[in-house]
């Protein structure tokens, strides 16, 4: 959130009415032919109230707790006598005094035994399946039983993963012989739940699996087990220095911060190439271990320093995301860079003097070498000897890919970031397909307490919940309407009625109904009587989509109710897509920020304007491919793909820099601009392509996370390190070649 208050005011509202729409869990079961049967029954009555006795739960609602509307038994005289004076009292106002046991509503499914042996259970489920309210408890296809489950006022909506909260209500449907067809949990907190289970899954397997990976590649390209051990030590101490300067100065360590050990491995690893590849390549020369090793730092030194520093701004430019994980996240991948880079230029040289050369330093280039040298050539080949053909085929994909990607549409659709196939996502298709949706938007009206039952008011409700009845998004929309009817149903008014027929009517009503079912009530009007609440459910899960929604309803709400009532429109997901707007703009200013200082680096660092400008054309054109295929495969792009953006244009560049500064010393020793390019792809080609390989197929097994942000790392982070690495191998050179003629020096 870029605002906790905001999200803190939601929670103040939402606890007046005994707490949010979005704070339920919803749980499903299916059982078959078996649900409506005396054992099905009991035992869901006794696994509702297993769960209450969680400490996190504070009531639970089953279809085993149902009552009904309207009595199943024919009333006597007496008992039709008593509803009548009850009623008389209600229409003048006045709250009759007497024991709510006479009135109170019978359970559908009776608690003794003796009574439950003479219920018709057929007759039963075709009379809970009609109710409007009960029917709700049942799945339309009549197999599968629901469950409300509301947290107790003590437990905190943001420590809540952690308890597992999850597993405890499965396990307690499982003991009580419940879902042995299919269980279903769905809410913002089970997200929420799979979220952090889906990280911490990552943090166990992805650091080993990257670790393996990296060293593998390590050993393949330098057939020295020491050069595997000088990159994971580099690494360790880089990773030690960013999770202990984090706590040390956020006082924690966030969970996004716990999983970036796995990314500074495979950053780390970048300089530690480069310059080991240009001592293979000085000793290649015949220079002696002590100059090759000073020549290594002088020729390749500068060029890592420029890498590191883009990629620190690329992270550091995820700091402008108001959002406080985010940030953490970013300024702890900055440190992790920086750290890695002050090592590598430090211990690496020491232990080059100390260490046997790397196989690679010999003339005969090793199996994972040959074919990285031979792609290096075609890219030479082609380049140098057709180099307007290839800015020509480069230039007609990246106006294809633009146009294209500007159809794309951002938004944030918290459980499509799981695999098909997970059990969120079949437990929301089967809500959503089966029951009503379970994203809620609140309308919360604010009034005097004298003026909360006025007729207007309550007839404007009526009109609200007809308008937004046609709305094809909502499918549910409950509100203190919901009590009258329960109340007309109970006491037998005439079944036409919508409303009491006075103010004074609506009140008192509310009042007798808050002694028969005091929660029922206070979920739509709060203790103080300033504040109505009423509830959309809606079948959107896209929380900028739900936020455009509830700005939808908020102003048919303003249509419908007097002008005296503060009409606000709330809800989780309502709060949380408004701030997704919020983190989406500054993820773009992040984006435009990191690229222009991007582009003044490498200016600087090659000392031509030109060069500078020349530079970022081959990293916008994996940018520009990137959002083409999105827009081609997707109908709507997760906002977390700007952050793979602005991480992949710190991390892309890193190749253009070393290609670049090597150009520019070999410019000065060359007789012309083709010559140096040759000697270019001669000295540093290869190394581009070995940290470039290293870098993607240590990103690749985040590709196998169930949770789409991560998978983000091993899929489209990885295209993009890809297409932009021939981008520089094949355009940049081209473009250099044919508009680099004596370059505006800085």
């Amino acid at each position: 959130m870029p605002d906790e208050a905001e999200y803190r005011a939601y929670v103040d509202r939402a606890s007046q009415f005994g707490g949010g729409s979005d704070d339920l869990i919803y749980v499903a079961t299916r059982e078959g032919d078996t649900l409506f049967t005396l054992n099905t029954l009991n035992h869901i009555r006794a696994a509702a109230r297993a769960l209450e006795e969680l400490p996190e739960i504070g009531r639970v609602l089953s279809v085993a707790d149902a009552v009904r509307l309207t009595p199943d038994r024919t009333l006597s005289a007496k008992e039709v006598a008593a509803r009548s004076v009850i009623r008389g009292r209600l229409a003048r106002g006045v709250v009759p005094d007497l024991d709510v046991r006479e009135i109170t509503p019978e359970f559908y499914w009776p608690e003794s035994e003796s009574r439950q042996a003479g219920v018709d259970l057929a007759r039963l489920e075709s009379e809970m399946r009609s109710d409007p309210i009960a029917g709700y408890l049942v799945s339309r296809g009549g197999d599968a039983q629901t469950m409300l489950v509301w947290l107790a006022e003590s437990s905190s909506l943001l420590n809540m993963p952690q308890s597992g909260i999850r597993q405890k209500i499965e396990r307690v449907l499982h003991e009580h012989g419940l879902g042995r067809n299919g269980t279903y949990c769905v809410g913002t907190l089970i997200i929420q739940d799979w979220m952090y289970e889906e990280v911490i899954r990552a943090i166990v397997w992805i650091l080993p699996v990257v670790t393996l990976v990296v060293s593998l590649l390590v050993y393949g390209i330098y057939r020295r087990l020491s050069y595997v051990l000088l990159t994971l030590l580099i690494a360790g101490i880089a990773i030690a220095w960013t999770l202990g300067l984090t706590a040390a100065i956020f006082g924690e360590i966030t969970l996004l911060v716990a999983a970036t050990p796995g990314l500074i491995l495979i950053l780390s690893t970048a300089d530690t190439i480069h310059l080991v590849s240009a001592y293979s390549a000085e000793l290649r020369e015949g220079l002696n271990r002590r100059d090759a090793v000073a020549r290594a730092v002088q020729e390749v030194g500068g060029a890592c320093l420029l890498t590191s520093l883009t990629t620190f701004i690329g992270f550091l430019s995820l700091a402008v995301v108001p959002a406080v994980a985010v940030r953490h996240l970013a300024i702890a991948c900055a440190v992790g860079v920086a750290g890695a880079l002050l090592l590598a230029i430090t211990l690496v040289p020491m232990a080059l003097m100390i260490l046997k050369p790397p196989v690679a330093a010999r003339k005969r280039p090793s199996r994972v070498n040959r074919p990285l040298d031979w792609l290096v050539a075609v890219c030479r080949r082609w380049s140098l000897s057709r180099p307007r053909t290839v800015i020509a085929v480069h230039v007609l994909i990246f106006v294809a890919a633009a146009s294209v990607a500007m159809r794309t549409h951002l938004d944030a659709d918290l459980p499509a970031r799981f695999v098909a196939g997970h059990p969120i996502r079949e437990s929301i298709d089967f809500f959503h397909t089966e029951i009503a949706g379970t994203t809620s938007i609140e309308i919360v009206l604010r009034t005097e307490p004298s003026e909360t039952f006025d007729m207007a008011t309550l007839e404007g409700l009526v009109q609200l919940e007809r308008r937004l009845a046609a709305v094809p998004e909502v499918q549910k929309v409950t509100s203190i309407t919901t009590v009258f009817q329960l109340a007309d149903n109970l006491l037998g008014s005439d079944p036409e009625r919508e409303l009491p027929e006075t103010k004074a009517e609506a009140a008192a009503t509310v009042a007798l109904l808050h002694r028969i079912e005091p929660e029922t009530v206070e979920g739509f009007v709060s203790p103080d009587r300033r504040l109505l609440r009423v509830a959309v459910q809606v079948t959107s899960t896209r929380i900028m989509q739900v936020a455009g929604l509830a700005d939808r309803v908020e102003r048919i709400a303003r249509e419908c109710l007097p002008d005296n009532a503060t009409i606000t429109s709330s809800g989780f997901y309502v709060v949380v897509g408004r701030a997704a707007r919020e983190i989406l703009l500054s993820q773009i200013q992040g984006f435009a920020l990191c690229f222009v200082s991007v582009m003044i680096v490498i200016t600087l660092g090659v000392r031509s304007i030109r060069l500078g400008l020349i530079a970022m054309l081959p990293n916008i054109l994996p940018l520009a491919l990137l959002g083409g295929i999105l827009a081609v495969t997707s109908e709507t792009i997760d906002t977390d793909i700007l952050g793979v953006a602005i991480i992949s244009l710190g991390l892309a560049v890193d190749d253009t820099i070393h290609f670049l500064h090597r150009y520019d010393i070999e410019r000065r020793r060359s007789a012309n601009v083709r010559d140096a390019l040759e000697r270019t792809f001669n000295y540093t080609g290869s190394a581009i392509i070995r940290t470039t390989v290293i870098l993607g197929c240590g990103l690749l097994p985040f590709a196998f996370s169930s949770y789409l942000s991560i998978r983000f790392m091993g899929t489209y982070l990885v295209f993009v390190l890809g297409c932009a690495v021939l981008a520089d191998l094949l355009l940049l050179p081209a473009l250099v070649l044919l508009f680099d003629r004596d370059g505006a020096k800085i």
